[in-house]
């Protein structure tokens, strides 16, 4: 009885930091951001509401008419998301969602099966929600699609394809050198793949191909300048702890 009532209590303390944090978030929101997270809100997917805070404050900090990039779209939710609040904010732009549509890893590694078709929903899900046509859908791999880039200079850059060691290496290679002087690059699940993700990003960083920034819900955001907008900078201090020390070592070795 008592270690449940200990784990009570833990739980209960951590929702608590939670909708602390969250309230500071808020804060730095535009008030377009709660229409443009529930059209969102209705995609499958594990984009969060922490992701979706730091991408509009990411979208704000950029020239108008930002050239977004996203690698691994999976049914369209983050997509959804930055169409909605680049239409809700009038700031216009594109959005390349680049993904092969044969399957997210975890789905395929639990089932056992080597490909899951998303394209069809994707497809229904963004031509639905995505009010001003800024998405521009592209069936490939990272390095398919890289290989025809237009040479564009990329303002955000999402990395959220395969999650090995081999393919973030090869994403942040191929993609990175596009970044425009001001452009940012999110990787996803810096905080959860730890010998894949976290490796080949922090071998990223230490190559400068980009600067890490900091860490927000797991996802590692930095960028071509040695530090982000004020508002960006502020989400960024609502870290988590289980990463800071990862994230401290990196910047060591790259002042070194």
């Amino acid at each position: 009885m008592l270690s449940a009532l200990c784990r009570s209590v833990t739980d209960g303390g951590a929702a608590a930091v939670r909708r602390y944090q969250w309230e500071r978030i808020q804060a730095l929101l535009p008030a377009e951001f709660d229409a443009a997270w529930q059209a969102a809100d209705g995609v499958p997917g594990w984009f969060d509401q922490r992701h979706a805070a730091a991408f509009t404050l990411a979208l704000q900090s950029l020239p108008a008419e930002p050239t977004v990039v996203e690698i691994g779209s999976y049914l369209g939710r983050s997509a959804v998301f930055q169409a909605q609040i680049l239409a809700a904010l009038g700031r216009g732009g594109g959005i390349t969602a680049i993904d092969p549509h044969t399957g997210d890893r975890q789905h395929l590694e639990m089932l056992g099966i080597e490909e899951l078709p998303t394209w069809d929903m994707f497809c229904y899900f963004v031509r639905g929600l995505d009010p001003d046509g800024l998405v521009d859908m592209v069936r490939a791999t990272s390095i398919e699609a890289a290989r025809e880039w237009d040479g564009r200079e990329i303002d955000l850059l999402y990395i959220d394809g395969w999650h090995s060691y081999d393919a973030v290496r090869e994403d942040g290679e191929h993609w990175l050198p596009h970044l425009s002087a001001d452009g940012i690059v999110v990787f996803d699940d810096y905080g959860y793949y730890a010998d894949d993700v976290a490796r080949a990003v922090d071998e990223l960083a230490e190559a400068g191909l980009f600067t890490p920034w900091g860490v927000n819900a797991r996802q590692m955001i930095g960028g071509r300048r040695s530090a982000p907008s004020a508002p960006l900078d502020q989400l960024l201090t609502i870290v988590d702890s289980s990463v800071m020390r990862r994230l401290a070592s990196v910047k060591a070795r790259i002042s070194a």
